[in-house]
């Protein structure tokens, strides 16, 4: 990975900066360090380091701090952060696996404090942490996931990565098998004794109040598309929840579409409406209905399919959420996908090896399906 536009630390580089700005020679700098000008001369030519007794006297004198002096910044920006994350991702779909694991723990342990960064960190092992070859190592990369984000709501001031931390901490949590700690957790946030987030209709109603109806428009639409997308997520829960009791899973499935058609969201959002033909297709399977499953599966491969030929992965709006790329923009992400194209494409391959399919393997449809033109396509 090109991590050059990191600020790796540089003595030597910034040693014969501050010497140059002050207008001292070598011999000057050796003369007030007690050492050699060759000593002086090594360290910036990058062939030796000074001792480290001498670095608080170097950064007192050019009065500068130590981080300053051996160009170190603990902190990286929202664009750094983005191109760490979608190199790493990359990263996992062409490189062995521990090798990417291994640079980022390198990372964690350099940017320890930058917590918008050890967050992204902490969602790219939660996204990726399945493709460790062990279920031990699995678990493993959970824990250091849940403490992560126990770091970030332990030590940042921002309340609002605070409040992801804790959100992504409890995902962590019930993948590693600790339903109870995440009930712990979370129980009393979902109390309907809490009083509901009405932040986004105050602060609409607050732009409007000042006339500034376009922004008050642009975070209408956000809250719209937010709880939209809100309602798949919860939606393909209950589909979950409900998979034995068919007349329940069924209305649900129906309503679904009905919101997939009406929204668009095949366009809009192909990834939530994959999900939701997936998990309706099992629940078809669970009650014999395999007519109905290869439906199901048909319209989750053409999900999967737009999402990947039309790199549809990135977000973005459409003619009637025509202001969301102003609020994507300011995500720490941006408008990326969270997972490689490449690894997309081997989930959908490997979620049709569910055993509820197995009756299926047989069913020239089925088969059909693992043989789509997207599949030959190299993306990688």
């Amino acid at each position: 990975m090109d991590a050059t536009w990191i600020s790796d630390m540089n003595i030597s580089t910034q040693i014969s900066r501050f010497r140059r700005e002050k207008g001292m020679t070598q011999d000057q700098l050796a003369d007030f360090l007690g050492v050699t000008k060759a000593s002086v001369s090594k360290w910036e030519n990058r062939i030796s380091m000074p001792d480290i007794t001498l670095l608080p006297k170097l950064a007192t004198y050019f009065d500068v701090t130590i981080d300053e002096l051996v160009g170190y910044s603990p902190q990286l920006s929202k664009l750094q952060i983005q191109r760490v994350y979608q190199e790493l991702s990359s990263a996992f779909s062409t490189r062995e696996f521990e090798s990417v694991m291994k640079q980022s723990e390198a990372l964690v342990k350099k940017y320890y404090s930058c917590y918008p960064l050890i967050f992204q960190i902490a969602v790219l092992f939660l996204n990726h942490f399945m493709l460790a070859e062990s279920q031990t190592r699995q678990m493993e990369i959970l824990n250091d996931t849940a403490e992560l984000c126990s770091h970030i709501c332990d030590n940042a001031t921002d309340v609002n990565i605070r409040n992801d931390a804790f959100s992504l901490k409890a995902v962590a949590l019930l993948q590693s098998g600790k339903a109870s700690e995440v009930i712990g957790l979370l129980e009393d946030q979902c109390s309907p004794n809490r009083m509901g987030d009405y932040n986004e209709m105050t602060l609409i109603q607050a732009y409007l109040a000042v006339g500034q109806v376009e922004k008050g428009k642009q975070i209408s639409q956000l809250s719209i598309y937010t709880h939209l997308m809100g309602i798949f997520a919860a939606g393909v829960q209950y589909l979950m929840v409900n998979m034995l009791n068919f007349d329940v899973a069924k209305e649900t499935i129906n309503r679904l579409e009905e919101l997939i058609d009406t929204f668009d969201v095949d366009h809009l959002h192909p990834n939530s409406a994959a999900q939701v033909r997936y998990v309706a297709s099992m629940v078809y399977m669970t009650h014999g209905l395999e007519k109905e499953a290869i439906a199901a599966l048909q319209r989750y491969k053409d999900n999967v399919e737009y999402l990947i030929v039309h790199d549809q992965v990135r977000l973005h709006g459409d003619a009637f959420f025509d202001r969301l790329e102003e609020s994507f923009e300011t995500l720490d992400l941006g408008v990326s996908a969270p997972r490689d194209l490449k690894l997309i494409k081997e989930s959908f391959f490997q979620s049709l090896e569910h055993p509820l399919f197995e009756n299926l393997k047989n069913c020239p449809e089925f088969n059909r399906l693992a043989k789509a033109d997207f599949w030959r396509k190299d993306y990688g």
